[in-house]
């Protein structure tokens, strides 16, 4: 229980050095998925709490997606891959 008290903060500043999703361009919203992914490989938080915490990064179609992962249970992998599927 410590170690995920002490993850969120290290987590949190991380996410804050993530550019946040500006447009609906393909790259971009390409972009931003590898670098949530790059963060999310080192496994301070459960894929639903990584989700959780990279909403108020995203907006759009984007969001509309990644909010639909949250109640199906997807890892992020799985979020990560359909996204770039689409």
């Amino acid at each position: 229980m410590l170690a995920v008290r002490l993850s969120v903060p290290v987590l949190l500043k991380l996410l804050r050095k993530v550019p946040t999703q500006a447009s609906e361009e393909l790259e971009e919203i390409l972009r931003l998925i590898v670098h949530l992914g790059e963060v999310n490989e080192l496994g301070f938080v459960d894929n639903r709490q990584f989700t959780v915490r990279i909403l108020p990064l995203v907006s759009g179609s984007l969001l509309k997606f990644l909010g639909g992962c949250l109640p199906q249970g997807c890892v992020w992998s799985e979020c990560e891959s359909q996204v770039v599927d689409e």
